[in-house]
């Protein structure tokens, strides 16, 4: 598989993550119910299917993803549910993110949280067969995750500091801590996302 063609399966996979993130908050506020749950098994379950094909293909021909790369991607799925999730809310705030609020954004938020925990459980053993390759792969995510997360931070104190005050009704504090959230997330997965071209870029110049 070329470097291109693993660009656009990564971006793919993240654009149909945060689509389906964004989904489950838009039912969730049409119908009034607890969408959260729907997305928390999803993702356990895309991770019992995902781990268990990974594995079989590793035994039977040694094809990757290999173990540390199968946790970068269970976490880039679980992270970007997250942000579609989030990305619904800030692009709607005519809807009350607070508990009680006549919503269940809030709670449907804590309750993916707890799904992408409880598939990182099934990778727990994975996480611990590392090489130097791997760390060196994660030295240069977390570079481009610290930039990312740099350049995003800086309009949102922008946009915080000179928000007019005849909007701060409207994006008060609570938005903007919902936003520097969202800048948190989406530099977690600029580093995933650079993880997993790396990984892509090396077997390829292994094979």
């Amino acid at each position: 598989m070329s470097i291109q063609i693993k660009f656009l399966k990564v971006i793919g996979f993240l654009i149909a993550a945060i689509c389906f993130g964004a989904t489950l908050a838009l039912v969730g506020v049409k119908t009034g119910l607890p969408s959260g749950w729907i997305g928390a098994v999803t993702l356990i379950g895309w991770a019992v299917i995902a781990r268990d094909r990974w594995r079989k293909r590793q035994q039977r021909d040694g094809s990757e993803p290999g173990a540390p790369e199968r946790v970068v991607w269970q976490r880039f799925a679980g992270y970007s549910v997250i942000a579609g999730h989030m990305a619904f809310a800030a692009f709607n705030p005519q809807y009350d993110l607070h508990v009680g609020s006549g919503n269940y954004l809030a709670i449907d938020n804590w309750t993916l949280i707890l799904g992408v925990l409880a598939s990182a459980t099934l990778f727990r053993t994975d996480r611990y067969e590392r090489d130097e390759r791997d760390d060196r792969i994660d030295a240069v995510a977390t570079l481009w995750g610290y930039r990312s997360l740099i350049a995003l931070l800086v309009p949102i104190l922008i946009f915080v500091g000179f928000l007019p005050a005849d909007l701060q009704p409207i994006y008060g504090n609570f938005f903007a801590a919902h936003l520097i959230v969202g800048a948190i997330i989406a530099s977690l997965l600029m580093a995933q996302a650079s993880q997993l071209l790396h990984y892509a870029r090396d077997s390829m110049d292994r094979s």
